[in-house]
């Protein structure tokens, strides 16, 4: 996977950079902290991740469930008051069929 980064306004100077990211095990050698803290860290992140990833399922669950009883509460509103437009329209019709 290649990016091309272009240095000041000259579109003729991009550098294409071919490498991958460095992973955190790399970064920590590379900074001198303990593989073992390293890996804490990593541990740290993943959990992290993994408990942002349930918080946003439960959210997506309750809001798709949300939107299926309010679609659902809508559609029985909509009946009803069609209803009652059409009970006027009646109770008009017959009082000018009274006078």
């Amino acid at each position: 996977m290649g990016y091309s980064i272009s240095l000041g306004s000259d579109m003729s100077q991009a550098i294409k950079i071919d490498s991958r990211f460095a992973t955190a095990q790399e970064t920590a050698h590379i900074l001198g902290v303990p593989s073992s803290r390293a890996q804490q860290l990593v541990r740290l992140v993943e959990e992290k991740e993994s408990a942002n990833e349930r918080k946003r399922d439960r959210k997506a669950s309750k809001a798709s469930s949300l939107l299926g009883s309010k679609a659902h509460s809508i559609r029985g509103s909509k009946s009803k008051a069609s209803h009652a437009s059409r009970k006027k329209s009646t109770r008009i019709k017959a009082s000018k069929a009274a006078r």
